[in-house]
């Protein structure tokens, strides 16, 4: 069982942890010259890993509002990063794919966010990270996202 005081510090430590990662993040994606949002920088990442994919499979993926990340999506294809056709089976859905000149833009903001990652686990042992990650994937699997 977890006391009080492991629940109050795992609390402060993580809330801090993911602040930091954020203002991390937020400074790379300033630093480009493409002005995303934290989010859009995610929907170009999950696009591209996942090759072609359904915006109804995106926004299951993201857990964000339809309407949302359809305007995040509006805009990526405005800024041609995001190619989004009909999907020819059936034509009520869209397939989303990345534009091949995008490409080389989110493999720079992934080696950015490798390298924040990198900083975080300076001097932390294989077998500490073994058990980080183990310990992640609970943790997000008893928030309901796998």
């Amino acid at each position: 069982m977890v006391t009080k005081q492991a629940k109050a510090e795992i609390h402060h430590q993580l809330f801090d942890l993911l602040f930091l990662v954020k203002l991390r993040m937020k400074e790379i994606v300033k630093d480009s010259d493409e002005n995303l949002s934290p989010l859009q920088l995610l929907i170009l990442r999950i696009v591209f890993r996942n090759g072609d994919i359904l915006q109804s499979q995106l926004v299951s993926e993201l857990g964000r509002d339809k309407s949302q990340v359809t305007r995040l999506v509006q805009d990526l294809v405005q800024r041609g990063l995001i190619f989004r056709n009909k999907n020819e089976t059936d034509g009520r859905h869209f397939v989303l794919s990345v534009e091949p000149s995008a490409s080389k833009k989110i493999a720079l903001f992934t080696k950015h966010e490798q390298k924040v990652v990198y900083e975080m686990l300076a001097g932390i042992s294989r077998e500490h990270v073994e058990i980080l990650i183990n310990s992640l994937k609970i943790m997000r699997s008893n928030l309901g996202s796998s």
